[in-house]
């Protein structure tokens, strides 16, 4: 069973993330997050990473984003996602469009991996 489960709004499996490794709603891996934050695409490519500090930083270390628990923005603070309580996933218009199910909060650090860079949500 995956740590996390990503459903879109019609509830149907978009990705999933287990042990690190992310993959599409077909089983296929799309990309990996490591223990340190670094993103990276199915072919070991460093494409991202995810700070402790709240930031989101692409390949070339520039910030483009930033995350909290309940909220990921790009890098001049908009809203690109809210995340409530529940996992309920809203656009910065606070409509729904996705799910998180399972250890979602243990593993915040790779939903925000997966959002910022591999959703199409």
């Amino acid at each position: 069973m995956a740590d996390v489960t990503i459903k879109n709004s019609s509830y149907s499996t978009v990705a999933m993330i287990d042990s690190g490794t992310i993959k599409n709603g077909s089983y296929s891996t799309i990309g990996y997050i490591y223990e340190d934050g670094t993103v990276k695409d199915s072919s070991y490519s460093t494409i991202g990473y995810v700070r402790d500090d709240g930031s989101v930083q692409n390949g070339s270390h520039s910030t483009v984003g930033h995350w909290s628990i309940d909220r990921i923005t790009d890098g001049s603070y908009s809203t690109l996602w809210n995340i409530n309580s529940s996992g309920s996933i809203t656009n910065s218009n606070y409509s729904t469009v996705g799910q998180l199910e399972g250890n979602w909060k243990e593993n915040i650090k790779a939903v925000v991996a997966y959002l910022f860079f591999f959703s199409e949500l």
